[in-house]
């Protein structure tokens, strides 16, 4: 038996190549240990595969409870993958922190040697994603550590909004953000579909994915920052609506002064919300429109009286959802204070996305 020592399993694949069984040294056992990270658990994704023609071989997958490093019967064996044939062996396993042992066995009616490739990883894990949002805090990315990876599973039947957000990056750190659809492969790997994202955005960030029940990763990474390291906090969500939860400001307008604001963008089925920040002082108002509208879209302004960068019940105070591509408004909003706008893709959207102009038109108020 043949014992290898893997080390440390992070977001990166580490992978064996050509590597063999025989009959008289049927198993090979790969030792390494899980850190569990800012989000706790992580999710272990092996795979097995490239098995030699009319051969076969499985996995079994070993916490090592005692810490010996050899498969006992102290150990908590915790997950099995039995394919048959030379068809590929999957695990994924939500694991905690510590030990694990995994074994690599030949099938007895193989014909003479088996060889075979092997994939380890081990992702950030957030579980299934469901009504609430989930917030994680003291991520962290640097040039040493450039990627993060996100694993998560969504089981509603029908499409829902999948929304990630990237806040309250520090040294001014910028981080690049992108989505996929996993290929059930077991791991997070080159042949996964990229569904949303853009390769680079500074600062903060989000993402609007309007996706089905599946295994889906997040990947964070490091880019041209101010700094050689950052920490960030990470928020997930599922909405019913195409309107993100979610209150990150890809667009931070700031204090409204002057004529106010204009921006032209698009929204679609991998961006299905964008959200502009923006702030009244006393004695200011604004007018809002949408415009120039080549699908549906809407638009909700919401205050976020709580800080916490969720929308909560009540915290919508105007909302304009007519349908077709008719002008938009909200009028006369004159309270200072804080404000998000969130224009969103409506149901008549279509999937190549729907291009807008937002107009803030800022005023003054009289003084009383």
């Amino acid at each position: 038996m043949a014992n290898y020592n893997v080390g440390a399993l992070h977001d990166p694949i580490v992978s064996y190549t050509n590597y063999s069984l025989t009959q008289g040294d049927p198993t090979d056992v790969f030792r390494f240990s899980v850190f569990g990270g800012f989000m706790g658990n992580r999710e272990i994704g092996i795979r097995l595969h490239d098995i030699s023609a009319n051969d076969n071989a499985n996995l079994s997958l070993w916490r090592d409870t005692n810490n010996n490093g050899t498969i006992d019967a102290s150990d908590d064996w915790v997950a099995l993958a039995l394919a048959p044939n030379n068809d590929d062996d999957t695990i994924s396993f939500n694991a905690s922190a510590g030990n694990y042992l995994l074994q690599v066995n030949r099938v007895n009616d193989s014909v003479g040697s088996v060889s075979y490739d092997l994939d380890l990883q081990a992702t950030h894990s957030a579980g299934t994603l469901g009504g609430s949002v989930k917030s994680y805090s003291g991520g962290y990315l640097s040039n040493t550590n450039p990627k993060d990876v996100i694993e998560f599973t969504t089981n509603h039947p029908f499409q829902r909004n999948i929304n990630v957000a990237v806040d309250n990056i520090t040294n001014g750190g910028n981080v690049s953000l992108r989505m996929y659809r996993d290929n059930g492969n077991g791991v997070f790997d080159a042949a996964d579909t990229l569904v949303a994202g853009e390769l680079y955005s500074s600062g903060e960030n989000s993402l609007n994915y309007r996706g089905t029940a599946d295994t889906y990763f997040v990947e964070l990474e490091y880019f041209n920052s101010d700094s050689t390291f950052f920490e960030y906090d990470l928020k997930l969500s599922r909405s019913n609506s195409k309107a993100s939860n979610l209150l990150v400001g890809e667009f931070d307008v700031g204090d409204l002064t002057g004529f106010g604001y204009s921006n032209d963008g698009v929204v679609g089925n991998g961006f299905t919300t964008d959200t502009y920040e923006f702030s009244l002082g006393l004695y200011e108002g604004v007018d809002i429109t949408l415009t120039n509208l080549t699908g549906e879209a809407y638009m909700r302004l919401i205050k976020d009286n709580n800080n916490n960068g969720i929308v909560d019940a009540g915290e919508v105070i105007a909302a304009v959802s007519s349908a077709g591509v008719l002008d938009k408004h909200i009028n006369d909003i004159t309270t200072s204070g804080d404000y998000a706008l969130q224009v969103v893709m409506g149901p008549g959207g279509g999937n190549g996305g729907v291009n807008y102009t937002v107009d803030l038109n800022h005023f003054t108020t009289p003084y009383p």
